[in-house]
């Protein structure tokens, strides 16, 4: 019975720190949430991009891009540890507009020609400020820690990535 309780109660922390990402404003939950699987909605990048920074200059924060195409498995594992994490969930909060943008749909690789020097990768972290400057960027396997047979996502090294750049207030 008390495995119960507290499994209840690790659960119940778990999705209010998942959830707090997306409370505030109906803009930012939409902005962070993840599409349904094998949508055939049009590609909005650029249209959602341009809301985060109207946002980012409203609240004096920075924007966090992450791309995600929906058979990308990494993306939809940094979407998780972006969402769950208290730590990285936290930080976010406090210093930025998230913003997934959905690239299964862009179809001329939009996306990728103008914010990630036209990658092969799906996954793409961006910091950018208010004014849709680009800071820093994280590609493909930069997004991913560890040694053959070994890799994940590591919230440290997201809270790190996000940490290298500094918000002016």
């Amino acid at each position: 019975k008390k495995n119960i309780i507290l499994y209840a109660v690790i659960i119940g922390i778990i999705g209010f720190a998942g959830s707090r990402i997306y409370s505030g404003a109906s803009d930012l939950a939409s902005l962070s949430k993840m599409p349904e699987r094998n949508s055939s909605a049009p590609y909005d990048g650029g249209a959602r991009i341009a809301h985060a920074i109207k946002i980012a200059k409203q609240t004096g924060k920075l924007v966090l891009i992450q791309s995600s195409a929906q058979g990308c498995t990494w993306c939809h594992i940094m979407h998780n540890v972006l969402t769950t994490d208290t730590n990285v969930v936290a930080k976010i909060e406090s210093d930025f507009v998230y913003v997934l943008v959905d690239t299964t749909n862009d179809q001329n690789r939009d996306f990728y020609k103008k914010y990630a020097d036209g990658t092969d990768h799906t996954l793409v972290l961006i910091v950018m400020d208010a004014d849709g400057k680009q800071l820093a960027r994280k590609i493909g396997g930069e997004c991913v820690d560890g040694d053959e047979g070994h890799y994940h996502i590591s919230p440290d090294s997201i809270l790190k990535f996000l940490g290298s750049v500094t918000l002016k207030r």
